[in-house]
């Protein structure tokens, strides 16, 4: 569902399967154990992802509360995802590269 890329600056999830309801509660929990390992700003690369569920924005929401706008953002948004988060009004909630 996703690779994991660290550098002295960031963490990197890329994300390579479509975030529907399945694919986000079967990799969820171990995304969100990885978040909070993390010490570093936390950065979901979306540039193969089309499609999110719900589930999907639940779980950036949970996120962003936890490590806050300066070290959680999202990159590389297709244009049907970026439209999700804009409906939603989490563009302005959550940092979009």
């Amino acid at each position: 569902m996703f690779s994991l890329m660290t550098d002295d600056e960031k963490t990197v999830f890329v994300f390579f399967k479509e975030m529907n309801t399945e694919n986000c509660l079967s990799c969820m929990n171990e995304v969100i154990e990885k978040t909070n390992a993390s010490k570093k700003p936390v950065v979901f690369d979306m540039k193969k992802i089309e499609y999110i569920a719900s589930v999907f924005l639940s779980m950036c929401i949970q996120i962003h509360k936890e490590r806050g706008s300066q070290n959680f953002r999202l990159q590389n948004l297709h244009p049907n995802v970026k439209k999700v988060f804009k409906i939603a009004k989490l563009d302005s909630y959550i940092t979009i590269a």
